[in-house]
């Protein structure tokens, strides 16, 4: 194999051009001279394919569609069989602990699998259906409108597990480190909770906006549950009822806020959408007159 034909492969895409290159190789053959030269130019060949994700990797990558609001969908439902998930886990805590505890999860766990599956639901059967640029947007506003609605009925499901929270003792205690780690994570989450939003206000629709909502309620109650824990684990219990219900009742409030911003902001971009499709099926009627 010549030079050219190394360096060729060298910048191709993908490591069967690599392999089809070495394997027509036939320097195997060859004076060790020539093989020694054949070598020199195939350390870079397959210094090319670092980087290149592996086989596995590019077909979970080809799952995830590019478009935004359309990723947003994707790792919902991803999110919706993790709460499946916690919800069973929870409620089989309950029972085998006798804890009022995990039932207020498990019951806050299948509030959050109602919304954010209904949201799911009524996003897929909107894209399996074929409508014009404007009927798809009321479409969208409305599941917005309703996201905001349930958002609503969604904090009796948060008050009751917050109640507990507050009023209640963890019934398993972790250690520190496992105090530390499920504080990480919730900041993380958290935080991600909200750049996601501001990237949905952004780049994404009106569906992606209401799932992004979601993960801020959710992340509000990992907030409260995180606080709950590190006041059992480095806290000594005194005077902390009022700290566990600031932070609990906080959250409620702000998802309540959330919520009522949904409804408005949707209401008012609803008519503005109709506005528009009255106005264009006006200028319609005028041009066919």
């Amino acid at each position: 194999l010549g030079r050219d034909q190394h360096w060729q492969a060298l910048y191709s895409n993908g490591s069967a051009v690599h392999f089809a290159a070495e394997k027509s190789c036939s320097c195997g053959a060859a004076p060790r001279r020539q093989r020694g030269a054949c070598l020199a130019f195939r350390r870079p060949v397959e210094s090319a394919s670092v980087g290149v994700p592996s086989m596995s990797k590019r077909r979970f990558l080809a799952l995830v569609p590019e478009d935004y609001s359309r990723k947003t969908l994707f790792w919902a439902t991803l999110a919706l069989l993790v709460n499946v998930a916690f919800a069973i886990f929870n409620a089989v805590l309950a029972v085998v602990n006798r804890s009022v505890w995990y039932a207020a999860l498990a019951g806050y766990y299948t509030a959050l699998i109602l919304l954010r599956g209904g949201i799911v639901l009524a996003a897929r059967r909107l894209n399996k259906r074929t409508h014009a640029a404007s009927g798809r947007a009321e479409a969208e506003w409305k599941i917005y409108i309703a996201s905001g609605a349930f958002l609503f009925a969604f904090e009796l499901a948060m008050v009751i597990a917050v109640t507990e929270m507050v009023i209640g003792d963890r019934p398993v205690q972790g250690g520190e480190i496992s105090a530390i780690t499920t504080a990480a994570y919730t900041f993380y989450k958290a935080v991600m909770a909200i750049i996601h939003l501001v990237r949905a206000h952004r780049y994404g629709g009106p569906v992606a906006q209401a799932l992004r909502a979601v993960n801020i309620a959710d992340a509000c109650i990992s907030m409260v549950s995180l606080t709950v824990l590190l006041i059992a684990t480095f806290g000594d219990g005194a005077g902390m009822i009022a700290m566990k219900a600031s932070v609990g009742f906080g959250a409620v409030a702000v998802t309540a806020a959330m919520a009522a911003g949904i409804l408005v902001s949707g209401i008012r971009s609803l008519r503005r959408v109709r506005a528009a499709e009255s106005t264009a099926a006006d200028g319609e009627a005028k041009e066919f007159r």
